[in-house]
């Protein structure tokens, strides 16, 4: 007579639990479980029988103590091919598990403060769980180990087909459940660092709060969604997300499916138009990461078309990123120019009905409140041939009463809020990067450039005309005065750049003989 086989489920997700439970009874296991999953089975007519009357261990401390006991891992653990460990369960009365089928509790909303622990949010914190999957992954050979929900089909295909689990899955379904316990202590450590005082995560003013940059980082990444392709068609690609990653939540509404450079286009669109501005409407259009125009403005359909019409040219299949709703009037707009995607915080009924006639266009929901959110709260990662680096995000925002006048000259009042706005927006242009700013727009951008003369040759051959009496910004200092002379033969109402070079007199005095204001920024705003 064939000796009895036995799966143990405790599961904190009870989705299909009880349909997964019926597939292991038609396979020929006896069936454990524990507290709520008992009580879910036995709703559903699943015969099964109580862990702790069955291994005689009484739950303990209110729930906390339910499978961390020493008969239960024995159970799991022992291996089957050692005389040794199958004495020591028969001297103890103790029957093997084969099968364990484990999920663990989610985790609740990151805590505001340390207040959370009183309010019971320990008590989603679980222990037995990981505990049970660590167990039943090391001892494989002998043992079945299910560790989410998404299993459960293909492990009740091969029991149904076979009649067992081979070992080659047994091996998979290990390696699985460890990734399983991993990323939730990475996510347990996230949150635990959450509940810390803000006074204690600053180690120096200036410095790198330690949630962000810390000593340690575990990354647990899941795969949530296989792309097209990546860069280009010939390289493989997917989209992963994990839980010590800021990722802003979006939907998309409607269109073909999101690319790689899709993606990467987005988030530079939603960046732009989540910094801070001094009007409520924002829009830009960008291009292989780079924005071609950015405007801001108190209309809707006005700030757009500006946007839009400081390069008409380049924006032609660009991705346009909003910070106000979409309604019908600026849909009507949008839809007048080939476009791959906008990212905007809402669509209206009627926005969706005007774009609904472009099937390829991707709408992206997605609101400059989160993106803020995600940007403090994380580190910019990037990797590379000689390993992985975190830096924060560029978040700073220039004060006027920061900025130093340096030539005989000042810049007239009148570009006080250009000279702002363009210290905002070349911070979204790849270095070496010269933006120019005239009526709140960004009218000419020459970015990723190997010289700073070349950037400021492109920048100003695009903005044409209106580059007279338009503000341009470096994103790094001036090497030469090369480009403060073209930047005076083209008219420009100032120039706006950080300090650093060994020749930053030349570059003034060449400012002061051609008549040209000059401002020394405080920040550089490299971006690579």
């Amino acid at each position: 007579m064939a000796a009895k086989k036995y799966a143990l489920l405790s599961v904190a997700d009870k989705r299909f639990i009880s349909n997964f439970g019926r597939d292991l009874l038609k396979s020929g296991y006896d069936l454990l479980a524990t507290g709520g999953t008992y009580a879910r089975l036995r709703e559903s007519g699943v015969p099964c029988k109580e862990l702790s009357r069955i291994f005689k261990s009484p739950v303990l401390l209110g729930g906390r103590v339910k499978t961390l006991q020493m008969q239960v891992h024995a159970a799991i653990l022992a291996d089957r091919s050692n005389p040794s460990h199958m004495k020591d369960l028969q001297k103890q009365g103790i029957t093997p598990i084969d099968f364990v089928v484990v999920n663990f509790y989610a985790l609740p909303q990151k805590p505001a403060s340390a207040m959370a622990v009183a309010a019971g949010a320990m008590e989603m914190v679980d222990i037995g769980g990981p505990t049970l999957v660590r167990a039943a992954a090391k001892n494989y050979q002998h043992v079945a180990v299910i560790s989410s929900v998404e299993q459960y089909r293909e492990i009740s295909r091969e029991l149904k087909v076979s009649g067992t689990i081979s070992p080659e899955t047994r091996l998979r379904l290990a390696s699985e459940a460890f990734a399983a316990v991993a990323t939730y202590d990475a996510a347990l450590n996230a949150w635990f660092q959450g509940m810390l005082p803000k006074e204690a995560l600053v180690e120096k003013p200036r410095a790198a709060p330690k949630e962000l940059l810390p000593d340690k980082v575990t990354l647990q990444l899941k795969r949530v969604q296989n792309l097209r392709y990546g860069e280009n068609p010939h390289q493989r690609a997917a989209r992963y997300a994990g839980p010590n990653l800021s990722v802003v939540p979006f939907k998309v509404l409607q269109g073909k499916e999101m690319s790689y450079n899709n993606f990467l286009d987005a988030s530079s669109a939603l960046a732009i138009v989540s910094a801070e501005y001094p009007e409520p409407i924002v829009a830009c259009i960008v291009k292989h990461l780079n924005p071609c125009g950015i405007a801001v403005g108190a209309n809707e359909v006005d700030t757009f078309i500006r946007a839009r019409e400081a390069d008409a040219q380049s924006a032609f299949g660009g991705v346009v990123g909003l910070s106000c709703p979409v309604g019908g009037a600026l849909a009507d707009e949008l839809r007048k120019t080939f476009f791959e995607i906008v990212v905007a915080p809402t669509f209206d009924a009627d926005a969706r009905q005007v774009l609904a006639s472009k099937l390829n266009l991707r709408l992206v929901q997605a609101t400059p409140a989160d993106c803020r959110t995600a940007l403090a709260a994380g580190a910019k990662l990037s990797a590379h041939l000689f390993g992985v680096m975190l830096q924060e995000h560029d978040l700073v925002q220039e004060n006027w009463e920061d900025l130093q006048a340096v030539t005989d000259h000042a810049p007239a009042e009148a570009l006080r809020q250009d000279i702002l706005l363009g210290l905002t927006f070349i911070r979204f242009l790849r270095s070496n990067s010269i933006c120019l700013v005239k009526d709140r727009v960004m009218v000419g951008a020459g970015s990723g450039q190997m010289s700073r003369v070349d950037a400021a040759e492109i920048a100003l051959r695009k903005a044409g005309k209106r580059a007279s009496g338009a503000v341009l910004v470096s994103d790094g200092f001036f090497p030469f005065a090369d480009a403060i002379e073209l930047a005076a033969k083209a008219k420009v109402g100032c120039i706006v750049a950080p300090a650093g070079s060994k020749r930053d007199q030349e570059v003034v005095s060449a400012a002061n003989k051609l008549r040209v204001p000059f401002v020394f920024a405080p920040y550089r705003h490299f971006l690579h």
